[in-house]
């Protein structure tokens, strides 16, 4: 006997594309395809929600996904972010940049929103970086 399927839907971080059409002949299958767009870093949870005429309709099917920061910024170990500069003076900051997992590549830097009349200089201006690797940079 088909089953009659009214609605596929997903809540939480995840959307669904369903190629499964309005039936679904007895002992049919279909594909539903569930994407995770996470709003933050961290776990994350929601349900695919499947719809139909079969007993114990909904259908519902816990969904849970990890998000990790792709880079992320830091002092480095012994330094600070903040300074008192005098006038006319100049603070440097030394940071860390991290990659995270599964990401790699060359990140370029540059400095914005300095005050007026000030300057900022990235030592070096890009970094490569391998998947959960860092590197050390100075911003003054």
């Amino acid at each position: 006997m088909a089953v009659t399927i009214t609605s596929v839907s997903a809540n939480g971080p995840f959307a669904v594309s369903s190629q499964c059409g309005a039936s679904l002949a007895a002992a049919g299958t279909c594909s539903i395809a569930v994407t995770f767009t996470p709003t933050a870093v961290g776990q994350q949870s929601g349900s695919l929600i499947v719809s139909d005429d079969a007993v114990g309709s909904p259908q519902n099917i816990a969904l849970s996904g990890s998000a990790v920061a792709a880079l992320s910024l830091a002092p480095q170990a012994g330094h600070s972010t903040s300074a008192t500069v005098e006038n006319g003076g100049a603070a440097t900051y030394a940071l860390l940049l991290t990659a995270g997992p599964g990401v790699s590549g060359t990140s370029s830097m540059t400095c914005s929103g300095a005050p007026a009349n000030a300057t900022c200089n990235m030592t070096p201006s890009s970094l490569a970086l391998s998947a959960g690797g860092n590197g050390n940079f100075s911003v003054t």
